[in-house]
């Protein structure tokens, strides 16, 4: 709901969900305001339930989930969602990853790319990030997103310290 709050919608716009987890943006934009969102993803699993979700919120039709690499992927969209997936992507692909998500996006589009930032360079993850949120990941520092490679930069935010571990050790 923050998301779709945060991206000002307007009806029948384009949205790309690039690496959508369960879809829930997508499927909740569709019915909301008209939208037609195409959502990629690595995970059959996830792949699956997004499909089971869209049809059971009667938006099959809006919403189309593939599982297709995003660097794959043709636009233009007028909006770009990406919620945990720049982790994955890998520091060394950055570049890449902030180039695509440029080129599908239309002149007055507008992006919001969700990460879990490190507030300095680390040599690795920090333990409990490791154990309960993306063991092996390859996640970037604050500096090396605030002008993104390939990017057309923006606005850095963020959720800070007080965002940090909610999981009971």
């Amino acid at each position: 709901a923050v998301i779709r709050r945060t991206l000002l919608r307007e009806p029948e716009m384009a949205g790309w969900d690039c690496g959508f987890g369960l879809g829930s943006w997508a499927i909740g934009l569709a019915p909301d305001h008209g939208a037609r969102v195409v959502g990629v993803t690595l995970s059959e699993v996830q792949l699956a339930e997004a499909k089971q979700r869209a049809v059971a919120a009667g938006v099959a039709d809006r919403v189309e989930f593939r599982l297709q690499d995003y660097r794959q992927v043709t636009g233009p969209f007028d909006r770009i969602v990406s919620v945990g997936m720049m982790e994955h992507v890998g520091k060394p692909h950055l570049g890449t990853y902030f180039r695509k998500v440029n080129d599908l996006l239309t002149p007055d589009g507008a992006a919001l790319i969700h990460f879990i930032a490190h507030p300095q360079m680390p040599d690795r993850n920090s333990p409990w990030c490791e154990k309960y949120i993306f063991p092996g990941s390859d996640g970037p520092t604050l500096s090396e997103v605030r002008q993104p490679p390939g990017g057309r930069g923006g606005h850095l935010g963020g959720l800070g310290a007080g965002a940090g571990p909610r999981t009971p050790a």
